[in-house]
């Protein structure tokens, strides 16, 4: 597969409307805005690690996407979230991209425990 993953820039409301994209195509039946998206990103608790992150053909046309995070409030530590979305005219791409952004959370969140 020739796509790169990245972080949504919170910033920039193009990476919105092309998550929003995605989310609608795989899941029509979701009700998600731009706004709710930057919403989720800018209130989520500090503890969450929460990340929206995009699968990008080398076009720049955003293909995939997926919520990611550490359950904090879990009873048993080191628990975690992953949900991939995925436009569904590159349906395949999810298992790559849930492979993908488990092996970077893995490290990722590996360096977090790290004192």
């Amino acid at each position: 597969m020739t796509a790169s993953i990245r972080d949504v820039r919170a910033g920039d409301p193009s990476d919105a409307v092309s998550v929003v994209r995605v989310l609608r195509a795989a899941l029509p039946f979701s009700i998600t805005s731009a706004e709710g998206l930057s919403f989720e990103l800018s209130c989520a608790h500090p503890a969450k690690h929460h990340r929206i992150l995009v699968a990008e053909r080398p076009d720049g046309r955003v293909i995939g996407a997926a919520r990611a995070g550490i359950a904090y409030d879990s009873p048993e530590p080191g628990r975690s979230y992953l949900t991939t979305y995925v436009d569904p005219a590159h349906r395949g791409l999810g298992r790559w991209l849930g492979h993908e952004i488990c092996a970077t959370e893995t490290r990722y969140t590996k360096r977090l425990e790290t004192p």
